[in-house]
């Protein structure tokens, strides 16, 4: 377990060692120094990840039908041709896992570089939350998610093209990339007390009667995961926790006090629509997947909320409290949410305990 806290510690340490210096130049070397403590472990893991042997064998047999085909399974033809293009140059699947990481942590590293106003407590809960996790498992989905978040400034500011264009090249990756296309036209929609009653209904819906609805949809796409643990059974409630609080959270918010806060108002539609997904996975396990679009924009809300009420009118008594309480109760929940991850089951969330590498 030392392998996954060692970027949890590296992220703290790093958070004092920057305390107070501002200028972009020292948020780029605070990131790639996080950052690159992820990349490391990423590239020299070897077996970690419940799909790591899927792709691994995927790069070569790709290797081997060279530019034929760029069809492989039921895998997109953009991570397709991605893998042959890395095949061309390299046979060495560590070189393979290592550009994937990259890609993977491309995006995430972006958004809370331009837009976070803690980027130390973004890059923590980025660890925290499995999002790192996940890039060591669902590689193309990784990808997908990374392309999608270059497309947040084209959301914020209303550009469609170029917004959808974005989303359609990570769909190339990742077909579930496309759940993305409507959170455009409702990113915007006003604080209202209807929505977390609207999203209520659709969940109820779900639990009653989803299976008939995803029988039709498997025999369309993604067949092979008919009567599989993927759609008869769902993950444990414990995952639930943490959006539920973060969704109760934003009604109170951005209702009371950020109506008006074009940015606020978005992250608050994003996480709505993340949560509402993470809800769903409690049915079906496969929803996971559709989660992690909108619900990644966590790492840069929570930041926007504790600096919200860090400057609000009151005693300097009460913003300390604020300042250090509240990071601190989200410092150690999250980190114990981590924990409980890492030794869940007989591997862990997304198959990454224990950590293994090709140097040892």
């Amino acid at each position: 377990m030392i392998e996954y806290m060692s970027p949890v510690v590296i992220t703290l340490v790093s958070a004092v060692l920057f305390k107070g210096k501002d200028s972009f130049t020292a948020r780029v070397l605070y990131m790639s120094i996080t950052f690159g403590a992820m990349l490391v472990l990423s590239c020299l893991r070897f077996g970690v990840g419940f799909d790591y042997l899927m792709y691994s064998r995927g790069f070569f047999v790709m290797g081997m039908d060279g530019f034929s085909t760029l069809t492989y399974y039921d895998w997109e033809w953009g991570f397709t041709l991605f893998t042959k293009i890395v095949v061309y140059f390299t046979r060495d699947v560590r070189v393979y896992f290592a550009v994937v990481s990259l890609l993977c942590l491309a995006g995430p590293f972006y958004i809370v570089l331009r837009y976070s106003k803690k980027p130390w407590l973004s890059v923590l809960l980025y660890l925290n939350l499995y999002f790192f996790y996940c890039t060591t498992n669902f590689l193309r989905q990784s990808i997908a998610i990374s392309i999608t978040l270059f497309a947040f400034t084209f959301l914020i500011k209303r550009k469609i093209i170029p917004y959808m264009g974005i989303i359609l090249l990570a769909a190339a990756f990742h077909i579930t990339a496309l759940i993305m296309v409507p959170v455009y036209l409702f990113a915007n929609f006003k604080p209202s007390r209807k929505t977390p009653i609207l999203y209520g209904f659709v969940i109820l819906w779900v639990f009653i009667a989803s299976f008939p609805v995803l029988d039709i949809l498997t025999e369309y796409m993604y067949g092979g995961y008919i009567d599989t643990v993927f759609i008869m059974q769902g993950l444990d409630a414990v995952h639930v926790v943490i959006p539920a609080a973060v969704s109760v959270l934003c009604f109170w918010f951005i209702y009371k006090f950020a109506r008006h806060d074009k940015i606020l108002v978005t992250y608050v539609n994003l996480i709505y629509f993340g949560a509402f997904w993470m809800v769903v996975m409690l049915r079906h396990m496969i929803i996971e997947r559709l989660s992690y679009y909108a619900y990644i924009y966590v790492i840069l809300f929570i930041p926007e909320f504790i600096l919200f009420l860090e400057t609000e009118p009151g005693t300097e008594k009460r913003r300390k409290a604020v300042r250090y309480g509240l990071l601190a109760v989200v410092a150690v929940v999250t980190t114990a949410y981590n924990i409980y991850g890492l030794t869940s089951g007989d591997k862990g969330v997304h198959g990454v305990y224990p950590y293994r590498s090709w140097l040892y």
